[in-house]
């Protein structure tokens, strides 16, 4: 029994760190993933009891939540806030990931 937790924000800054190693003269726009591969990867064969993906909106992207949401996953967004030096930032999705996370480690007998 498995429990997959993603926080969309590091999968895509990943990423993007990894395009620029790969192809530094690349667009950071141009980075792609596609969720679906990524999900069947993780997943592998077995049985998944917990699907969480959380992120922060925006950028809106209601594709990839609507095709997580169709793959089992519990979607968490959290709206953006502005910080002191006027940029939007990501606030609470880290320690919702915990809660959901210590909330499993409650509900499901240990291996």
């Amino acid at each position: 029994m498995r429990h997959i937790f993603f926080d969309n924000s590091n999968i895509y800054g990943g990423s993007r760190r990894a395009a620029e190693t790969i192809e530094p003269n690349a667009p950071w726009i141009a980075v792609r993933i596609y969720y679906r591969n990524l999900f069947r990867l993780i997943e592998g064969q077995g049985d998944v009891k917990t699907r969480v993906l959380s992120g922060s909106v925006p950028p809106e992207n209601e594709l990839l939540w609507q095709t997580a949401r169709d793959l089992g996953y519990n979607t968490d967004l959290l709206r953006k806030v502005e910080r002191d030096n006027g940029r939007l930032g990501e606030q609470g999705v880290d320690e919702m990931l915990h809660l959901k996370i210590a909330n499993t480690i409650l509900d499901y007998p240990a291996p």
